[in-house]
């Protein structure tokens, strides 16, 4: 049963291959999240409506899908597009909290063991070897 397997996998039978230089073997064009062997699908429907993996895709089709050329967009058509969908920029991140990066800072386990050597030498009343791991710690 190995040796037949391996048989056809060697010789194209059943999923589409890749080339070396990325193209897929096959005329149709590969979809995100459709296709293949394994788990959750037939074919039909679901892969017509499914997201084209644009590397896959000839160039010329690429443009044509997105209306742009190869030259890129015209200027009235670059300003239609950011009227429509915004910036192409992500939103800035939320501030953290004075508490949370004091903990990020912290948060370790040698921080931690550090912590935990100053306070013992704090209890053996070390007073210049405690001060000095603090210092460490929170310089």
């Amino acid at each position: 049963m190995r040796g037949g397997a391996a048989a056809a996998t060697a010789h194209g039978g059943g999923q589409d291959e890749e080339e070396d230089d990325g193209v897929a073997s096959s005329s149709k064009p590969l979809v995100a999240g459709g296709g293949g062997s394994g788990g959750g699908g037939g074919g039909g429907a679901a892969a017509d409506t499914a997201t084209p993996l644009w590397k896959a895709l000839p160039i010329d089709e690429v443009l044509r899908k997105l209306s742009a050329t190869a030259g890129g967009l015209s200027t009235a058509e670059a300003e239609r597009r950011l009227q429509i969908y915004g910036r192409n920029a992500l939103p800035p991140p939320e501030p953290k909290s004075l508490l949370t990066q004091v903990w990020e800072q912290i948060n370790n386990v040698l921080i931690f063991i550090l912590i935990a050597s100053g306070c013992i030498q704090l209890g053996f009343q070390e007073w210049p070897e405690a001060i000095f791991i603090f210092l460490v710690v929170f310089l």
